[in-house]
């Protein structure tokens, strides 16, 4: 009798701790959702329907000339390939070179490694903000700030923002 009744009230815990989860992660998750949702409506809504106050939610009309007009202006397939070109080409650079020093550093022995390693630590270390100011400097220097190698130099040496915590990923996997 005694062990149906301890049961009844774990089972009641169990399920209240759920409920109170579920309701903990439907109140985040509409928090993330509600302003997608918002945007997606108002990108069908007419021009009508955009200056009517009464209409927040449901179109009267189903109205994609907002997307025709806006991959008119904004010129979207170039637009596309070259922030692929500028964000693509970088992370694998960064990939590359970050997994063949974490290789590098995890198999061989040489002289002053654990002092490489505290560096690259000190360079995690470091805010991005810090570095900000002399890479502009630099390449300004060799006029580089408007090409694209800006962004690959960086990124082919290891100086990426991450790099540093790439290469421990890297050197703790080997």
């Amino acid at each position: 009798m005694f062990k149906r009744i301890s049961t009844k009230k774990t089972a009641g815990r169990r399920l209240t701790a759920s409920l109170a989860c579920y309701a903990v992660l439907i109140g985040i998750g509409f928090v993330y959702l509600y302003p997608l949702l918002y945007m997606l409506v108002n990108s069908i809504l007419s021009p009508a329907d955009l200056v009517d106050p009464s209409i927040t939610w449901v179109p009267t009309e189903l109205y994609l000339d907002n997307y025709k007009t806006a991959f008119k202006v904004l010129d979207f397939g170039n637009s596309f390939v070259t922030s692929l070109l500028m964000s693509l080409v970088p992370a694998i650079l960064q990939t590359l070179v970050t997994s063949l020093v974490g290789y590098g550093l995890a198999r061989f022995n040489f002289p002053f490694k654990k002092l490489l390693l505290v560096l690259i630590v000190a360079t995690f270390l470091m805010p991005v903000q810090v570095m900000m100011v002399p890479r502009y400097v630099l390449f300004d220097r060799y006029h580089i700030t408007d090409t694209v190698l800006a962004q690959y130099l960086p990124a082919a040496f290891g100086q990426g923002l991450n790099s540093a915590v790439f290469i421990l990923v890297y050197y703790m996997f080997f």
